[in-house]
């Protein structure tokens, strides 16, 4: 305390403001500023995520036919799309926090950021959906599918594509982690992470569209 009382005023904000520069020069391999971008949109998705999945129950009251059609109370998947959302959130959140330790070039960040926010929320509507029409989509452990009886094949379908869209996390986390080893080492080019995500992309899209 007494250091910082010892600066003149303004000093505390000038050392902040070196802090955010120095953070933002590390690991940005790439050249149009986009690291603060691509940070404060997952970390925003983040957050608004662990709020949606806060205010999961609260949604499902005002939803309609989104209770049990056997005993009238919702059903079990109300509370994994509050658990998953919570989870989830945290995750980005948790990605934004060392994001300018990833050394990434500007095309692997957006990556990274658009699979982080595609498996998260592709998962949780999948859930919502489940619980708002009580459609299991053949995803669900069997002791959930006693009180989701729909049989539709459209909600099943849309149900089933987007819990499987969460496989997009496997490609994410390739190139978070190429992000994070990329500087000591040399195979690990931002061409060779871009080019295996892709692949993983193209294998997992497969798979939920199968």
């Amino acid at each position: 305390m007494a250091a910082f009382e010892s600066l003149g005023p303004g000093s505390h904000d000038e050392l902040l403001q070196a802090d955010t520069r120095a953070s933002d020069a590390v690991g940005h391999d790439g050249g149009d500023g986009n690291m603060n971008y691509t940070r404060r949109l997952t970390l925003c998705a983040g957050f608004l995520l662990v709020l949606l999945g806060c205010l999961a129950g609260l949604i499902f009251v005002f939803m309609p036919a989104a209770g049990d059609r056997i005993s009238g109370g919702p059903t079990p998947a109300v509370g994994v799309a509050h658990t998953l959302a919570c989870l989830e959130g945290v995750l980005l959140v948790a990605i934004a926090a060392v994001w300018h330790l990833l050394h990434l070039n500007d095309r692997n960040r957006y990556l990274a950021c658009f699979l982080g926010i595609v498996h998260a929320y592709g998962n949780w509507f999948g859930c919502v959906i489940a619980a708002w029409k009580h459609a299991s989509g053949a995803s669900f452990d069997p002791s959930f599918t006693c009180s989701m009886l729909n049989e539709d094949y459209l909600p099943n379908l849309i149900v089933n594509v987007l819990l499987n869209l969460s496989l997009l996390v496997i490609p994410m986390l390739w190139v978070l982690l190429g992000g994070t080893v990329a500087k000591e080492c040399e195979k690990c080019s931002q061409a060779v992470i871009e080019i295996v995500a892709w692949i993983l992309i193209v294998v997992c899209l497969v798979a939920t569209l199968r």
